[in-house]
């Protein structure tokens, strides 16, 4: 009877590590990092290669791995343990970015239109009005393949402005598919939307610009919003690391701030009031020729119709 605990307590230090739990064959997180770090290393080498791109990239994965004596085995199954702790492995990843970020600081490497919008202030003609986390990771399953997020507009905001939301991408998968796809939607006060999609793909920084469309320019901004999508693998792994978030609002010149938090736009001169409305003077205002027309304006289309074929009447003599 003496000898099935001291069985069951092989079995068990056999199959996990004695310091964290961890399952006998699976990397700890430190050995995690530091594999990951010199992988997405590999990689960009790669790139710089002349030949073969998808050659190249696999014999410098497999020089990197050996260099930490981690088979391919060894690694996919430290992936499939670590996806079951998404918060951890998010975590062993963001680290993973940071390490990377340094890194690339130390040979020159700078973000320098990053680190611009970083700076901006929350106010003035350009400003940078992102005030969420400016990182996130997504991984290629049920729960963890979105990110989204809601801005909510204030008093700053100027009828017209434009937008563009930065930031870099990390990509790590199974099968070397570096791809997501990037939504900004933008909801005004009068409750119409517009938005632009984009296609995220490869590593490095991205941008997706909104231009707010001429038949919406006299009205503020109530709220953005906007998600990253990475699609899920159904044989396979995928990561996503999403890093130095920002959000550039620009005021379009000739459009002022509208006063009484109204949306219609105004002149700086007092306006005269007519039925509890404004009214603009033509005379001293100049106005665009949408302004002129207002919501007035009427789409012109073109009807076709089709033909009717030609009936031949044919006269019995």
């Amino acid at each position: 009877m003496r000898r099935l605990p001291l069985f069951l307590s092989a079995v068990v230090l056999a199959f996990f590590s004695c310091s964290d739990g961890i399952p006998r064959g699976v990397l700890s997180r430190g050995e995690m990092e530091d594999v990951l770090v010199d992988y997405h290393l590999a990689q960009a080498m790669a790139e710089q290669l002349p030949g073969d791109r998808d050659e190249n990239t696999y014999l410098m994965v497999e020089a990197a791995l050996k260099k930490h004596g981690v088979t391919r085995e060894e690694l996919d199954s430290s992936l499939v343990y670590w996806c079951r702790n998404s918060e951890k492995f998010k975590e062993i990843y963001l680290d993973v970015y940071k390490r990377l970020d340094v890194m690339a600081q130390d040979v020159g490497v700078e973000h320098q239109e990053q680190s611009m919008y970083s700076n901006l202030k929350t106010e003035g003609d350009t400003a940078n009005v992102w005030t969420l986390k400016t990182y996130a990771v997504l991984l290629s399953n049920e729960l963890d393949n979105i990110y989204s997020f809601t801005l909510d507009a204030d008093t700053t905001y100027h009828p017209a402005d434009n937008l563009m939301w930065a930031f870099e991408t990390l990509f790590f998968s199974a099968y070397g598919a570096n791809d997501a796809f990037a939504l900004l939607r933008v909801t005004f006060e009068n409750d119409s939307i517009a938005g632009v999609t984009q296609r995220v793909s490869g590593n490095g920084p991205h941008e997706l610009r909104f231009v707010c469309p001429e038949k919406y320019r006299k009205y503020r901004i109530r709220n953005i919003s906007g998600n990253i999508y990475l699609p899920i693998f159904k044989d396979g792994f995928g990561c996503l690391a999403v890093n130095r978030m920002v959000m550039v609002r620009y005021h379009r010149k000739g459009y002022p701030e509208p006063e009484n938090g109204e949306g219609l736009l105004k002149d700086t001169l007092s306006l005269p009031k007519v039925s509890g409305r404004d009214v603009q003077d033509s005379a001293n205002v100049r106005l665009a020729p949408h302004d002129i027309r207002g919501d007035r304006a009427k789409r012109h289309t073109i009807e076709i119709v089709k033909e009717k074929p030609i009936r031949v009447i044919r006269r019995h003599r």
